[in-house]
C-alpha cells in the first residue's frame, strides 16, 4: 500500500512540474537546425528553419555554435539579418573558427519569454590548405 502511494505522490509530482515547465515555454514557435554545409578550416553555413506563429513576436533568430555539445546564444552567436516569417528557412555563415575543431550549431529563436533552441547538429572543421 505505502508503495503506491509512493508512486501515486510521484506521478502527481511529474504532471505537475511537466505542466509548470510546458507553460512557461513559449508558444508556438519552432527551430529546427537542418544541416552544416560548406566547411572550411574557418568557415561554415548553416541551414536552419524557423516556424512561428507570430513573427512580430520574434526578437531575433540564427545559430549559435560551440566546442560543447549544447551551444547557446551567449557562445559564438551569429544572428540572421532576415524578418521572420510564420516558417521560413533561412542559412547564416559562420566564421572565426580553428582548423581540425570538432563544433555543435544550432538554430534559436528569441521572443519575449525566453529562447527557443533547436536541435544540435556536430560538424568538423578542415585541415589548412597549404
Amino acid at each position: 500500500m505505502m508503495v503506491l502511494l509512493s508512486l501515486a505522490v510521484l506521478a502527481f509530482a511529474i504532471v505537475v512540474l511537466s505542466f509548470r515547465t510546458n507553460k512557461e515555454l513559449p508558444q508556438g514557435v519552432v527551430a529546427y537546425t537542418k544541416s552544416v554545409t560548406n566547411i572550411t578550416s574557418m568557415t561554415a553555413n548553416c541551414n536552419y528553419r524557423i516556424t512561428v506563429l507570430d513573427p512580430g513576436k520574434v526578437k531575433g533568430h540564427g545559430v549559435c555554435v560551440s566546442s560543447r555539445d549544447k551551444p547557446l546564444i551567449t557562445h559564438m552567436n551569429f544572428p540572421s539579418a532576415a524578418p521572420a516569417q510564420r516558417a521560413a528557412d533561412y542559412m547564416v555563415k559562420i566564421t572565426g573558427l580553428k582548423p581540425l575543431s570538432t563544433m555543435y550549431a544550432r538554430s534559436y529563436v528569441k521572443v519575449d519569454t525566453g529562447v527557443v533552441y533547436g536541435n544540435v547538429v556536430k560538424f568538423v572543421t578542415l585541415r589548412v590548405e597549404k
